[in-house]
């Protein structure tokens, strides 16, 4: 990118950055505006909510007591038979005519010892306790709540009083739920309403919540720091032991922060609009370069095969040459069928003919004997088939040699697809085979290979620089030997030669673009850094072991396609089951 581009890209973050920062600076002043409304309205909503709480505990605990006064006689037959399942059920029936929501009912002693319930197991010991506490206290009328083992409510107590005389404790346990629809009427947009219960070790419990008792939160009971520190308004209820508080939810304000950017939208959209410009400028660059990159892969692939030209001529003529030779002696052959046909044919006239001469016809019949002679001595036929076949056999070569010629320079589209590195190296050496001489051996020890997802025509040029390298360094014979492996869900192919080798002062360079070892007008110097790249492109790598006389080696490490790791997950699981299953 020139330093114009680098230069106005710079200008305009710069620009961007200072819109964000006033944009920053504005949000912050709404935001403690925010902040002070929201503390405003925690208050009146915590003031408003806890007196709907304390009317509708004074109203529970004033039907209660109005029921014991109703239901003294009931009450007094059961405190003298708590037993007695007629008196029971009678009072159960009254309990939930008079209040439909409740959940049980205790009658206890004047010490808190208790007489009877509802028979349901709902008066747990927290309960019981609460009654011995109101009996201690002497106060009479009072409203205990608390969350209860076996459900969480709260509980209305109230005394029996006979002329002023204290006969009992009489209370009803009522749902939370309540209290939760009164939280959540008065609970206003962007808080929320709790009552908690500070407990002896300072912690705020969570008594009920807009969303119920504290069991449906399906989080810790206690208030956390972060929610005390967002607690906007707290009063205490009369009449119990709780605090309505109003809890700041953390994305309270979102509405006016969306209000904040719209300001500033308009500004920072035309700054984001340029840097967005001069990122199409930056991508607009790295195509052309790709291009530029594709073209240098080209040209590199054209350079091989200017390199490789005499070997691809002495590849192609030498099939050529014994389908001419071939070619020749069917030709020839060809003139003794003719013959045999020309007196075959004039025999058949006479034979035909009105005269029937039996003089011409034995001679013509000798004629055709002798050409038949010719023929089977000449073995024309049999030859002329096994010529044809090795003719063909010649074409074949030929239109191998060309079509991995095709695909080797054929121009890359980068079109990733499963493809067999075997195929890649058979083409290469295909290619590269004019280059060898019998001074060189070529030792392909691959093996069968997983698929790998890749681009043919690149994994081929990465194959046949390697090889047509390997035969370079090979000046006085030698042997290149080529084999794989397969591990930790990889391939690897090692091309080895053991030619001149290199120096670790050029192998630190091997990879750089127009390096290159060989004489002026035999290299580019961009094929080992081609290489390097696409390996890379396709999330392998290329790794070179060498050393001064002794030879190179090369390793391409390539990732196996996705679909062949499944089915090498699945042999082996199979192969493990089947192990498994024959030890047993």
């Amino acid at each position: 990118m020139s330093a114009y581009r680098w230069s106005a890209l710079l200008v305009l973050i710069a620009l961007l950055g200072l819109a964000s920062a006033v944009a920053w600076w504005n949000r912050g002043e709404r935001l403690e505006q925010q902040r002070e409304f929201q503390r405003e309205l925690g208050h009146h909503s915590v003031r408003t909510t806890s007196v709907q709480v304390d009317r509708l505990t004074r109203q529970l605990r004033g039907k209660v007591a109005e029921f014991v006064r109703r239901h003294a006689a009931t009450l007094a037959s059961l405190k003298v038979d708590p037993t007695n399942q007629l008196i029971n059920n009678s009072l159960a029936e009254a309990v939930e005519s008079a209040f439909p929501s409740s959940l049980a009912f205790a009658l206890a002693a004047p010490d808190g010892t208790l007489i009877a319930d509802d028979g349901e197991s709902l008066v747990g010991n927290q309960c019981l306790a609460e009654i011995r506490g109101f009996a201690g206290s002497q106060r009479h009328n009072a409203l205990l709540v608390h969350p209860n083992e076996g459900g969480f409510h709260f509980d209305v107590v109230t005394s029996w009083l006979v002329e002023g005389r204290l006969e009992g404790i009489f209370f009803v346990s009522f749902s939370l739920q309540t209290l939760a629809d009164l939280l959540s009427v008065g609970q206003p947009k962007g808080q929320q309403l709790m009552l908690v219960h500070t407990t002896d070790a300072g912690q705020e419990l969570i008594e009920v919540t807009a969303q119920g008792s504290r069991e449906r939160l399906n989080r810790e009971y206690y208030l956390s720091d972060d929610e005390r520190s967002r607690i906007v308004a707290s009063v205490p209820v009369d009449g119990t032991r709780w605090q309505m508080v109003a809890v700041r939810d953390l994305d309270t304000g979102t509405e006016v922060f969306h209000r904040i950017d719209r300001d500033t939208l308009l500004i920072v959209a035309v700054f984001a609009l340029a840097l967005a410009g001069c990122f199409l400028l930056v991508l607009n660059a790295e195509k052309r370069l790709n291009l530029a990159q594709g073209r240098m892969i080209q040209s590199e692939k054209m350079a091989a095969l200017g390199q490789m030209i005499a070997g691809v001529a002495h590849e192609l003529n030498t099939p050529l040459g014994y389908v001419r030779s071939n070619m020749q002696i069917v030709r020839e052959i060809s003139a003794s069928i003719r013959t045999f046909v020309e007196e075959a044919r004039r025999y058949l006239m006479l034979l035909n003919g009105e005269s029937r001469d039996p003089v011409a016809l034995e001679e013509q019949a000798e004629r055709l004997d002798a050409a038949s002679v010719q023929l089977e001595k000449n073995r024309c036929v049999e030859d002329a088939n096994e010529l044809l076949e090795d003719g063909l056999y010649g074409l074949d070569q030929i239109s191998e040699l060309v079509a991995d010629l095709r695909d080797f320079s054929r121009a890359d589209h980068k079109k990733f697809v499963p493809y067999n590195v075997n195929d890649a190296i058979e083409s290469a050496l295909v290619i590269a085979g004019g280059l060898v001489d019998d001074k060189i051996r070529i030792d392909n020890q691959m093996g069968e290979l997983p698929l790998i997802y890749g681009v043919p025509s690149q994994i081929g040029h990465v194959f046949l620089n390697l090889v047509t390298n390997a035969v370079q360094a090979l000046e006085g014979g030698g042997v290149i030997k080529l084999y794989s492996e397969v591990a930790d869900r990889r391939i690897r192919v090692y091309v080895s030669d053991d030619g001149v080798g290199m120096d670790r002062q050029t192998m630190a360079r091997i990879f750089e673009p127009f390096f290159t070892t060989k004489a002026v007008g035999k290299g580019t110097g961009l094929g080992l850094s081609i290489a390097y790249h696409i390996v890379a492109e396709h999330h392998g790598r290329i790794e070179v072991e060498s050393e001064l006389g002794k030879g190179t080696t090369v390793v391409v490490d390539l990732p196996i396609a996705m679909n062949e790791r499944r089915k090498q997950s699945r042999s082996r699981w199979k192969r493990s089951f089947d192990g498994g299953t024959a030890e047993h």
